[in-house]
């Protein structure tokens, strides 16, 4: 029997998540603390069902009025193409 996995505590891997585009604009949200905006781009980016496990992390941090934690979120994707030489999008 293998653990459960517990969410919100590893980040999406980059093929995961949104293009880089959409993560700036999140990224720019969580700056400013937009809540609401948050949730309409997570309701409007997420409505493809492609990266649940980014948008899942993304709510739950969301909920927790956790912003950098978001910002951190979206830059993992930079920083992970940089070091894979990769960019999805």
């Amino acid at each position: 029997m293998q653990p459960a996995k517990q969410t919100g505590d590893a980040a999406p891997t980059p093929h995961a998540m949104p293009a880089d585009q959409a993560l700036e604009e999140l990224a720019h949200l969580a700056i400013q603390g937009h809540l609401t905006d948050i949730a309409r781009w997570i309701d409007v980016q997420g409505a493809s069902g492609v990266s649940a496990p980014f948008f899942a992390a993304l709510r739950d941090l969301l909920d927790r009025f956790d912003f950098s934690a978001i910002q951190q979120l979206t830059s993992h994707r930079a920083a992970g193409s940089a070091v894979n030489g990769q960019g999805v999008g």
